[in-house]
This record gives structure tokens, C-alpha cells and sequence, in this order.
């Protein structure tokens, strides 16, 4: 299934690809892209990368090398990204979705996986996707099909414009990443890394796991009249923050771990264990409101 699905509410509008990584193709209000746009013809093939968004399940960001232990067990993972030598994003944004619900404002996307190579666990998934007149909202669930506790983790992998945007974050600490952007030391965010006071973004490179998100992170831009705020529910106690001048985009992805957590066993933000049967879930609402934090004239 290649299908687009556009939802619309009043203004705000979207465009919705179950069959390609239950990925989000564009997000507008009237004709401003709240998310980045890409060219139709990429929408049904392109790698969802360069798409607007896409979920993350059942881990985000990377595993090292593909491989971690688990319950006195060696797990490893199909590299799932050419070029990369860690297993990337989970699977759930290189899988088909399937549509089970569908109204002018909302559809419901689930992912039945019953376990190979690129994660050895059965799970199912559920997306619903909710436009509103001000905002989108994605609830991520995914429940544990396996007879054992096994690792299961939602996030969300959205694509903003960076161009001439401002970011405002606070958390407890940065991850500092090493040559293979696996995490190395965390601190208190300092200099460059320092988000807090809502700077400019488009001259700094970041690809640094936060903790201890303060949430909603707030998005402004020079020029624009409103600002974006992203809320993350209890559950997503990170944000990979990713800004990269090559790629002309800015990653603010609300995710319940640290990034390669399953070969941290000590770490502060775990990853999620579920129970035989147990269903995990989260909500991140992305609403565009007048200026708060960026209230002085940009």
C-alpha cells in the first residue's frame, strides 16, 4: 500500500504514507510547512529520512554495531541503513503500516511484527495521528507479543524547517557523542550545547542525546509571527536534538532513552522493558500558538 492520506482541519492540513514507514509526507497550516517538505514524487519510495517524520519502534537512534546483550543472551540485529554500522531507528520506519481507521481529521496506522532479523521479539504497533485547529498530536503504543520481557520503546522522529529557527530546550544534561555519534560523557549543557535562552540554530551542528527533558521544547522563527511548541507525555525523558547544515534540517525527537541504552545497563534513562502482553504508550503534541518564549520581535 503506497497511498498518501491527506487530512485537513480547517487550516492545518497533513499528508500521511502508511505503506512507506507510516511516515508523515508534509505538514501545513494554509501554505506555511510546519514540518519539511518534500516533493511528491518521493513521498510513495523515498527513504523516510527525507521525508517529514517518522515513528520510532521498538528503540530510537542507534544500537552499536547492532548487537547487545540480553537476559544472558547475545542479540544481534540486521544493519538496517547502508553506510551505517549501527542498527538505526528501530524497524517500525522501514515497515508497510496498515490502515484501520480513517476520518477527515485522524487515521489509526497499526504494525503486526512477529520477529526476524532485525529484532528477534514479536510486537504490534498502533499510530493516531489527530489534527486540530492549532495543532498535530501522535499517540504511539506498542504492546509486547512475546512470552518473556523483552526491550520495547516509542519515540517520534520529526524533520523542521532550520532555516533561521530558534530552539528552546532545557534539560539536566547532554550526551557528548563520540566519531560514531554513540554516546561518550554527559554534562550539563554548556557553550554550544547550551539551548536553554532559545538561540539560533542554523549555525551550530549538533547530533547530542538530552536528558531529563523539560518539555514543551519550543520552536521560533525569525519571521514568523507564531511559534511551535512540542510537548512529550511521562515516558520521554530525552529529545535527540539534530542540526546539520548538510542536511538543511533541525530533529527535535521526543524518545524514551538514551541513545544505544541497550549497551548501558547502568544508565539513568533505561530502556523500557515490557512484561508478556504489556502495552507501552506516549502522545507528542506539536501546537503552533502565538509567542511565549520568543515573545521579544524576531
Amino acid at each position: 500500500m503506497n497511498e498518501s492520506i491527506e487530512l485537513r482541519c480547517g487550516a492545518m492540513r497533513c499528508v500521511v504514507l502508511p505503506g512507506n514507514g507510516g511516515s508523515l509526507a508534509g505538514w501545513w497550516h494554509g501554505e506555511r510547512a510546519l514540518l519539511r517538505e518534500t516533493p511528491a514524487r518521493e513521498w510513495a519510495h523515498g527513504d523516510p529520512t527525507s521525508l517529514a517524520g517518522f515513528p520510532l519502534v521498538p528503540f530510537s537512534n542507534r544500537v552499536a554495531g547492532g548487537s547487545f546483550k540480553w537476559a544472558g543472551k547475545t542479540i544481534r540485529l540486521r544493519l538496517n541503513r547502508a553506510g551505517e554500522p549501527h542498527a538505526l531507528h528501530g524497524i517500525g520506519w522501514q515497515r508497510a503500516w496498515d490502515l484501520t481507521r480513517q476520518t477527515s481529521d485522524s487515521l489509526v496506522m497499526e504494525l503486526v511484527h512477529r520477529g526476524d532479523p532485525d529484532w528477534p521479539w514479536p510486537f504490534t504497533a498502533r499510530q493516531e495521528i489527530v489534527l486540530s485547529a492549532r495543532g498535530l498530536t501522535i499517540t504511539l503504543a506498542a504492546r509486547n507479543m512475546a512470552d518473556e520481557a523483552v526491550p520495547l520503546a516509542i519515540g517520534y522522529h520529526p524533520y523542521f524547517e532550520r532555516r533561521a529557527a530558534r530552539l528552546a530546550l532545557e534539560a539536566e544534561r547532554v550526551w557528548h557523542a563520540d566519531a560514531d555519534n554513540l554516546p561518550l560523557r554527559a554534562e550539563v549543557p554548556g557553550g554550544a550545547f547550551d539551548l536553554s535562552d532559545g538561540p539560533d540554530v542554523e549555525g551550530r551542528e549538533i547530533d547530542n542525546c538530552y536528558e531529563g527533558v523539560e518539555w514543551p521544547v519550543r520552536i521560533g522563527w525569525h519571521g514568523c509571527a507564531e511559534e511551535l511548541a512540542i510537548d512529550g507525555s511521562e515516558g520521554l525523558p530525552c529529545a535527540v536534538v539534530y542540526s546539520n547544515s548538510a542536511a538543511g534540517a533541525l530533529c527535535v525527537e521526543p524518545v524514551a532513552h538514551l541513545s544505544n541504552v541497550l549497551n548501558m545497563p547502568s544508565a539513568s534513562s533505561p530502556m523500557p522493558v515490557a512484561a508478556p502482553g504489556q502495552e507501552i504508550s506516549c502522545r507528542i503534541a506539536m501546537t503552533l500558538a502565538n509567542p511565549s518564549f520568543f515573545s521579544e520581535p524576531v
